[in-house]
């Protein structure tokens, strides 16, 4: 991890990355600083339509965004913002928060730890090194 400081937002479905950002009951922020979270907060979006829920991220000071699926329309406002986004991750949001502060986190991670995959998004997407 490369910045001091830094605010990740994950979108939760409980305790995981939601599989789909425009539907996410919740929000998770991160700060970051010095490689440590320093502080974590969680926010409903519940009946936030698309439109509000990017606001929502571009309105965090927020420098990077892990999710699961995400519509090209959303992708393209919240990169447009500068902030870059690990798409296509799914798992545990603690699980992908540790493997980002390795520097070990790629688009279309799947963290899950048993066989069983409740979902799978990375079949046909390129991983990229954010």
């Amino acid at each position: 991890m490369s910045s001091k400081k830094m605010k990740i937002a994950i979108p939760l479905f409980e305790k995981r990355i939601s599989p789909y950002f425009d539907y996410a009951p919740a929000l998770l922020i991160v700060h970051i600083e010095n490689g440590s979270v320093v502080n974590r907060q969680e926010y409903a979006l519940t009946g936030y339509d698309p439109w509000r829920r990017i606001q929502c991220i571009k309105n965090s000071d927020v420098g990077l965004l892990i999710c699961g699926g995400i519509t090209h329309y959303a992708h393209t406002q919240i990169e447009s913002a500068g902030i870059k986004i690990i798409p296509w991750v799914s798992g545990e949001a603690d699980d992908a928060l540790a493997q980002f502060m390795k520097g070990r986190l790629e688009a279309g991670t799947m963290l899950c730890k048993s066989r069983r995959r409740r979902w799978c998004f990375c079949a046909g997407h390129h991983k990229k090194k954010v």
